[in-house]
């Protein structure tokens, strides 16, 4: 574990440079230099580390300053306090943008670690871009570039599949003037153009490569252009993707490399399709859910649009643009004011800010004049619709032209009470007729509601007139029967006028003026704008009706009074009775409920009418036929001054198919928790917050921590960070941290603190859950007790680099350690020296003392070594009683008086074994990389150096180091 925290930043996996910053005669930042970077950090900002060290970075990079982001000072204030530091930002010379990471263990030195994140903020953006997208403004040359550039391919196309099963090509990228040229040259049009499918195009493939660009288009491109194409453009391997969403099919998008190059990543290039496909079906779904609204809004006489803001229109619908004399295409999203004077717009836009702002709705009367130049009076209700934040993203508005009857409120108020009763009544047709049927008088206010004039009637009998009607025979039989003695009588009648069809309601009843005479009084009133209302509701009723059908919706209401229950005819349907034989009341409904179900919807029935709240239930029925739906049923009910129901109103929807779909899932949640429960280690889903607050983890953690699953999840008794030990706790974050901004699954080590105290290893392997706009959900994941593996790895470690006898290292280690220091030297230029050492006589102690003393004294030096030696030094036993040292970051000279330190010690120490006194001296030989020209560097010529300085130490007389 020691070893993976304490690595030097040459073996990072990431980009990571070490500076100091420079400060003026103020203290103030004005400039930094690199100490220090990794291979990492070149490959990231393809700058040479050799040739940036001990530079300062306006000289490495002076546009730096033209940066948005204040790099010196944000750097400088790190490095002066302390801490650390975390942002995104763009680097403007490198073209790329960073997630970096800047913290300070000593002042004016700190380190910073880069991760480039250009990729996701591509993909944020292509996120944005899709989000703005609808059906009608879809950009699929902009997708098809984009898609391009992420590929490195040259070209690319773009074919969408049509309800015929044709492929069309909608966009292409790459195409230049010369593929052009050939395009027409050769009379084959590629853009726009049917491809017939072929039987390959399978949802069970969604990408496939092919060898050439003649293999893709056999069968769609006749072979000779195919083969032109592929020699004049030099074109190798070809992609195809195909885009499915949910198994439902949407097209491809097609790639073309030229020969040299071959696909880098194919899992990016599969993610930006994923995008497409839910674009695709998004787009789908609203293309489809606004024509069925087309449709419906279409078909209502009353006007009907709504408001994006108080400036413009969004969708209208036919009787909206009808009234202006133009369509509604030429109206949806244009600017209100294109359609009205000004002095009109100022007062709508008036009304509109109000609705806006105060977030009520507003019914207002509003002089508009219409297309042909008429002034029409308008009642128009606009009703503000509010988002889950509270916020007006649309304002839905009706219109009904109240013209007439404000002209008819404006006669009647210019006269008396009794004129204007009067006046009303001449407003319809009145008619007076002998005992015999005879016409006696005629009154009409307009002459162009009757057939024929005054002239012609009077006299006549009224069966004698030849007007055609469906009512004609009621209503002769209606005049029969008032004579009769019945006291009223009504008939609604149709006539055929020149100017349309005009409807009456007749009112006919008996009077006497002379005693003995009777004569018949007939009123006609025109009730064609009730009927054509009436019509109209009836027409919307059932187009209502059809929507019900569709969704599995029925309609109800309840008269508690009259214990009456009224259903429309998709209820009936729900429970499978035929209309005309089914009236249902609440007996028969609760007859209807599965027996495990009836209790408890007929308590919660009763109590929403007791508590005056609304009612919601999802239960069972049983069909006459013995099959079993489940409906769902809400309702909500109005009541008297007492409290007492009066009305309940609700629907009824079969949720059949959803509540199939949720027993099925819990069947399988069941089997998933088992599954859970029975694999070895604990799984778990939790929150990316920075306690990893569990959601859910399995009961396989007590095994592990000893604490149970239910004292962690929420955090209840305490987090799961607290079981992390506190060494490995930063680690952890940083690595768990990186893969989720990468979007990859990870795998790492660490050690908890079990409730017991004892301290075991895990092995985490998670990964995390992602929404549409690329942010993160939760962390899914598995852990593992590796405790025992990991003591084994340990052992096998530590016995595959140290030697067994001292508890040094052993030679293989050292020099693994010296080849890496060699590589890192060529790049970076820091210094490293290296010293061999030989016991002098040694075989003098082995051969007085025995072999088991000498091994004590090999000990004792090694030690005194170990413990006058830093602890980023190395030492190595190199054979039977010699030792090799690496000395990081120190030259010869200073090396070697290092060295003499250590002789200085051992050789004025006794060393006792068995009451022996045993002293020894050693011979040293040191050399450092800078006794190399740096194309001569390897370590094998540098221990060749140091050994030959050792030989001259041994020849002049030992006890002595040779630099």
């Amino acid at each position: 574990m020691s070893s993976e925290l304490d690595l030097s930043i040459e073996d990072l996996p990431f980009a990571c440079a070490t500076h100091k910053i420079l400060l003026d005669d103020r203290d103030k930042p004005i400039d930094y230099i690199f100490l220090d970077a990794n291979k990492e950090f070149e490959k990231m900002t393809g700058l040479q580390v050799k040739k940036i060290l001990g530079i300062n970075v306006l000289s490495v990079l002076p546009d730096i300053s033209q940066d948005d982001f204040d790099w010196i000072g944000v750097y400088g204030g790190i490095a002066l306090n302390g801490g650390s530091k975390e942002f995104v930002t763009f680097s403007k010379p490198l073209n790329r943008w960073f997630k970096i990471k800047v913290f300070s263990n000593e002042k004016l030195f700190f380190t910073t670690i880069f991760l480039d994140v250009s990729f996701e903020h591509f993909f944020s953006g292509v996120l944005r871009k899709f989000n703005e997208y609808s059906f009608e403004s879809i950009d699929y040359q902009s997708i098809l570039d984009d898609f391009l550039t992420i590929s490195g391919a040259s070209y690319a196309a773009f074919n969408l599949l049509s309800e015929q099963h044709l492929l069309k090509t909608v966009a292409l990228s790459g195409i230049g003037s010369k593929l052009k040229k050939l395009i027409n040259l050769i009379g084959f049009d590629i853009f726009e153009r049917d491809w017939n499918l072929r039987d390959s195009f399978s949802v069970d493939n969604d990408f496939d490569e092919f060898p050439s660009f003649s293999r893709l288009v056999e069968g769609f491109l006749p072979s000779n252009i195919a083969i032109t194409c592929e020699r004049v453009f030099s074109l190798g391997n070809a992609l195809r993707f195909r885009i499915f969403e949910k198994r439902e099919c949407f097209g491809e998008l097609l790639l073309f490399y030229k020969k040299e190059k071959s696909p880098q990543d194919i899992e990016l290039l599969r993610r930006y399709v994923s995008l497409v496909s839910i674009l695709l079906k998004r787009i789908d779904f609203e293309k489809k859910a606004f024509f069925q609204n087309d449709i419906l809004i279409n078909n209502i006489h009353t006007q009907l649009w709504y408001l994006k803001d108080p400036y413009t229109y969004g969708i209208v619908n036919k009787s909206r643009a009808d009234f202006f004399n133009t369509t509604p295409e030429l109206m949806n999203g244009q600017k209100i004011s294109k359609f009205m004077k000004k002095e009109v717009f100022e007062l709508c836009l008036w009304s509109n800010k109000q609705v806006f702002n105060e977030k009520t709705q507003l019914v207002t009367q509003e002089w508009v004049d219409n297309g042909d130049g008429n002034r029409r009076l308008l009642k128009v209700v606009k009703t503000p619709k509010l988002s889950s934040t509270g916020e007006v993203y649309a304002v839905i508005c009706t219109a009904e032209d109240v013209t007439s009857e404000w002209e008819s409120a404006n006669l009647a108020s210019k006269h008396e009470r009794w004129n204007e009763a009067l006046m009303g009544a001449m407003d319809d047709l009145i008619f007076v007729l002998s005992s015999d049927l005879t016409i006696k008088s005629v009154h009409v206010a307009d002459v162009t509601k009757i057939l024929y004039d005054n002239s012609y009637l009077i006299g006549k009998k009224f069966p004698d007139i030849p007007f055609q009607s469906p009512a004609r025979e009621e209503i002769i039989d209606g005049l029969e029967r008032v004579l009769a003695g019945e006291l009223l009588v009504r008939v609604e009648y149709f006539l055929d006028m020149p100017n349309g069809t005009t409807w009456y309601d007749l009112s006919i009843t008996a009077f006497s003026l002379v005693e003995g005479e009777v004569n018949l009084l007939g009123v006609a009133r025109d009730i064609t704008r009730q009927k054509e209302v009436e019509f109209e509701l009836q027409a919307q009723k059932d187009m209502l009706s059809e929507a019900e059908v569709i969704a599995k919706l029925g309609r109800w209401d309840y008269n508690h009074v009259e214990e009456l229950l009224e259903w429309s005819d998709s209820t009936k349907d729900i429970f499978g009775e035929d209309p005309n034989l089914f009236f249902p009341n609440l007996k028969s409904l609760f007859s209807c409920v599965y027996p495990a179900d009836s209790q408890q919807l007929q308590t919660g029935w009763e109590l929403s009418l007791l508590d005056m709240k609304t009612f919601k239930d999802e239960f069972r029925i049983v069909l006459s036929s013995g099959d079993i739906k489940w409906l769902y049923c809400q309702a909500d009910s109005s009541y008297d001054s007492l409290g007492k129901p009066l009305y309940s109103v609700g629907i009824i929807q079969d949720i059949t198919y959803r509540k199939n779909i949720e027993l099925a899932l819990e069947s399988n949640q069941r089997q998933y928790q088992n599954l859970v429960e029975n694999i070895p280690g604990a799984v778990f889903i939790c929150e990316n917050d920075n306690k990893w607050t569990m959601r859910y983890v399995s009961d396989g953690i007590k095994d592990i921590s000893g604490y149970e699953s239910a004292s962690l999840q929420g955090n209840r008794d305490l987090a799961y960070v607290d079981l992390i030990h506190r060494e490995d706790k930063d680690k952890v974050s940083d690595v768990i941290s990186k893969m989720l901004d990468e979007k990859k699954m990870y795998k790492i080590f660490y050690r908890i603190i079990c409730k017991d105290n004892q301290i075991k290893w895990v092995a985490e392997y998670g990964q995390g859950e992602y929404d549409l706009d690329g942010k993160i959900i939760c962390i899914d994941g598995l852990i593992i007790d590796i405790t025992e593996q990991k003591r084994l790895e340990d052992k096998i470690l530590e016995l595959s680099i140290k030697d067994p006898l001292l508890d040094i290292y052993n030679r293989r280690y050292f020099f693994e350690k010296l080849d890496n220091n060699v590589d890192k030297f060529k790049r970076t230029e820091m210094v490293f020296s290296v010293a061999i050492i030989d016991l002098d006589l040694f075989k003098f102690v082995n051969d007085s003392y025995g072999h088991l003393a000498g091994d004590f004294v090999l000990k004792e030096v090694a030690y005194c070594f170990l413990r006058h030696l830093r602890s980023y030094d190395v030492i190595a036993r190199y054979g039977g009683e010699e030792f090799i040292i690496f000395l990081d970051n120190m030259a010869r000279a200073e090396a070697c008086r290092k060295i003499e330190d250590v002789l200085a010690l051992v050789s004025s120490k006794d060393f006792i074994y068995n009451n022996n006194k045993i002293s020894v001296t050693f011979s040293g030989g040191v050399c450092d990389v800078f006794d190399f020209e740096i194309d001569e560097i390897s370590s094998e010529r540098i221990t060749e150096k140091a050994d030959k300085r050792l030989y001259q130490a041994k020849t002049s007389g030992r006890n002595r180091i040779v630099y």
